[in-house]
């Protein structure tokens, strides 16, 4: 199996690492290989073959019956499935962060036992609010704080009733970067503790454009 990475052939037996040709897209082999020897510490690494099988390296001291070192021993282990794998989940990944950024609305998911703990806020939240997303979860105060003042109430009394309710929608105004308030619809939904998993709530703000704005644009 050795030779579908390096080329070797019988008469290489004895031959330094340095005059073997190898088909592995990875320049720092051999000198990982003498730095192992010389510190007598693990190197790994996931490598890339030309012919685009993907491994794990891994490069440790070769240790006799009697503990001395005669070397070091270089193992591959085809990854390539798993790389496969983990290539379709990026790109799902990609994929599902363009739809957060331009979504028309703002996803979310928290936590409401004993406070309102926002865990996570889609990236959207930047184009609809003028904040990001990181603003929400460092300090949930930050958002309960902008919320109208005539808005608190209610939506304190629909976070702390939600899991007997399972869902609410309610509209709230919530003041944006420009120190203007926009209102929103806030759809949340009560998701119940599951296998070892706490309870949480995920939910939607999902902006109010009002009519007569919308007639206004018409007539300009």
């Amino acid at each position: 199996m050795a030779t579908k990475i390096f080329n070797l052939i019988p008469s290489d037996i004895d031959r330094p690492l340095t005059h073997l040709s190898n088909n592995i897209v990875y320049k720092a082999l051999v000198e990982d290989v003498k730095n192992t020897l010389r510190t007598l510490t693990l190197k790994s690494a996931d490598v890339q073959a030309t012919d685009g099988t993907w491994y794990h390296m891994r490069i440790l001291p070769y240790r006799t019956d009697e503990n001395i070192i005669e070397g070091v021993l270089v193992t591959f282990v085809d990854i390539t499935s798993q790389k496969n794998v983990e290539e379709k989940l990026k790109k799902t990944n990609e994929h599902l962060n363009l739809i957060m950024e331009n979504l028309p609305a703002v996803p979310f998911t928290c936590t409401a036992d004993p406070e309102i703990k926002i865990n996570f806020v889609g990236k959207s939240v930047e184009k609809i609010t003028g904040f990001l997303p990181e603003q929400f979860i460092s300090k949930t105060s930050f958002w309960i704080n902008r919320i109208h003042p005539d808005d608190k109430k209610k939506i304190h009394a629909a976070f702390s009733t939600i899991s007997k309710s399972k869902s609410f929608d309610l509209p709230f105004r919530w003041k944006c970067v420009d120190g203007k308030y926009k209102l929103f619809i806030n759809y949340i939904r009560y998701a119940k503790p599951e296998n070892g998993r706490p309870a949480y709530i995920v939910g939607v703000w999902q902006e109010i454009i009002e009519k007569n704005k919308i007639q206004k644009g018409k007539d300009g």
